[in-house]
């Protein structure tokens, strides 16, 4: 009995020899396979590689270090250009307060005015006597839409605003309209001047 275990043993640990064996030689031709195919591809990377593509010298991927000189002159460019930015905008305010001041001189304020008004009804009033209208508001109540009988109307010219003047106690939607010029107070309202 000893000696066939001892066979059986044998042929088992011959098997396992092979097994290993045929392990670590499939392991090794695979390992060579990975190597070979590797070094295909970085030939095959070096050949399809332009001379565009090429790396580098280490010259050109170190950002070169500014000058103290040169960053002043970028600090001075940048302080030019907001000051040119300031100076435009403070212009801008400028002539668009200028333009307000016109629109002011151009419009006229419509007192009386029917209830039943809209825009339009004001606007066919006016620009047919008094030239081009170039914007019409009627006052409304915020809560409810209603008008409150006063419009501002802006005109086209300072003229048309003169023959709109003219245009006082005439009817408009049946109801007789006082037109005056919509100067505007730099003193505020009767109720915050404390009268």
């Amino acid at each position: 009995d000893d000696e066939k275990k001892d066979k059986k043993s044998k042929k088992k640990s011959a098997r396992d020899d092979d097994r290993d064996e045929k392990r670590d030689k499939k392991a090794k031709k695979d390992e060579e396979e990975k190597k070979e195919k590797k070094e295909k591809d970085k030939e095959e990377r070096k050949r399809s590689r332009s001379p565009k593509k090429r790396p580098k010298e280490e010259s050109e991927k170190r950002p070169k270090e500014e000058s103290a000189e040169e960053r002043l002159r970028k600090e001075q460019s940048l302080k030019q250009r907001e000051e040119q930015r300031l100076k435009d905008e403070v212009e801008q305010e400028r002539i668009r307060m200028a333009d307000d001041a016109k629109r002011m001189d151009r419009t006229v304020m419509l007192v009386g005015l029917s209830l039943r008004a809209d825009e339009r009804d004001v606007f066919e009033f006016f620009s047919g006597r008094a030239g081009t209208v170039r914007d019409v508001q009627i006052i409304r109540d915020a809560r409810t839409g209603r008008s409150k009988g006063v419009a501002y109307v802006e005109l086209g010219t300072a003229e048309g605003m003169v023959k709109a003047l003219g245009m006082s106690g005439q009817t408009v939607k049946g109801a007789k309209v006082m037109v005056q010029a919509s100067n505007v107070d730099n003193r505020g309202t009767r109720a915050s001047s404390g009268r």
